[in-house]
């Protein structure tokens, strides 16, 4: 019995987290095309632009995949997110399923996706300082709102869980400006609550800044938003983790100032941003949202399977025996 039950955790360990997973997204779309209007096969609901900006349609998908070594293979291809112009910020929402997420139940949404910066809009060491580059760029998210064309992306508390991205400095070196902290063609990601911009100190924690990523490197971005029914905003939890090991939950890379708000609504969709404070042109692939961990950092299938087949051996084996041992008796 003790066998059988040995087996049976093996089954169950390998198993894949699928049934926590809420969405998958591979772009697995015509090239060209833009992501405004196209539905994920998944969940049967289109990708919305926000409001009548220009938002949404400079959002295109590009031939190939984003793929990392130990997730499950990539399908399909993936999304340009390029660097705009200033005042050109835009975004592509996708409902969730359902969804709304309140913070009454509580509990934890998470999402990841591949990531790739493709290269690097100069600029000076004195802008690379100032607060909005310090903020850096936004790339992805939860929002409280349903994906539509008619609404904007609203308030700044409308965000949750909001990733950004920034250009690295290095302050043991003098800038061209003759202060301390020069640009060296690396880049960090980091993890707000909302959009809300919290104070300078703050931001420092919020982002990875002992994780430098170069130009074309491929990333693995995992992201947490938990909500904590306590009354108050400030108790919502929103962690980020870079390359972590499917399979293996690990401390975070990060964890958003737990001073900050979090959001004001319930989480109703996920958002893709291009921003006009992004170091330069980047790609998104391989977009995942759960309520576990694993379910967006799963396990690759052939080794999930091969645990399988492993289990099913070994329980064939242990009843196999168990009978010999009943018909000796």
């Amino acid at each position: 019995m003790r066998a059988l039950l040995a087996v049976a955790a093996i089954l169950v360990a390998a198993t894949p987290a699928s049934a926590a997973l809420l969405m998958y997204e591979g772009f697995d779309y015509a090239v060209s095309d833009n992501l405004n209007g196209r539905t994920n096969p998944m969940v049967g609901t289109p990708w919305l632009k926000s409001g009548s900006s220009p938002a949404g349609t400079s959002q295109t998908i590009v031939a190939g995949s984003v793929s990392y070594p130990a997730l499950p293979s990539a399908t399909g291809n993936s999304l340009s997110t390029p660097r705009l112009a200033a005042a050109s910020n835009t975004a592509n929402r996708i409902t969730l399923p359902s969804a709304p997420y309140i913070r009454a139940n509580e509990g934890s949404l998470f999402f990841s996706f591949t990531f790739r910066l493709l290269e690097w809009d100069a600029i000076t060491d004195v802008l690379a300082k100032n607060a909005t580059n310090r903020k850096g760029g936004l790339i992805a998210g939860f929002h409280g709102g349903v994906a539509d064309t008619a609404t904007g992306m609203g308030t700044a508390t409308a965000y949750a869980g909001s990733i950004w991205v920034r250009r690295a400095l290095d302050y043991t070196q003098t800038g061209t400006d003759g202060t301390a902290g020069t640009q060296n063609n690396t880049y960090e990601l980091g993890i707000l609550k909302t959009i809300a911009s919290p104070s300078a100190a703050e931001m420092e924690t919020a982002f990875a800044t002992s994780r430098p990523l170069t130009i074309g490197e491929t990333v693995l971005v995992v992201a947490e938003y938990k909500f904590v029914n306590d009354g108050t905003l400030t108790s919502d939890v929103a962690r980020l983790w870079i390359n972590p090991t499917p399979g293996v939950v690990t401390a975070p890379t990060v964890v958003a100032p737990i001073s900050t708000s979090g959001i004001t609504t319930a989480i109703n969709s996920f958002y893709i941003y291009s921003h006009t404070s992004s170091p330069g042109d980047s790609l998104v692939d391989e977009v995942r949202v759960g309520t576990t961990f694993a379910s967006v950092v799963p396990v690759p299938e052939p080794a999930a399977c091969s645990m399988a087949v492993l289990g099913a051996t070994a329980v064939s084996v242990v009843v196999g025996r168990r009978q010999r041992e009943n018909v000796a008796a």
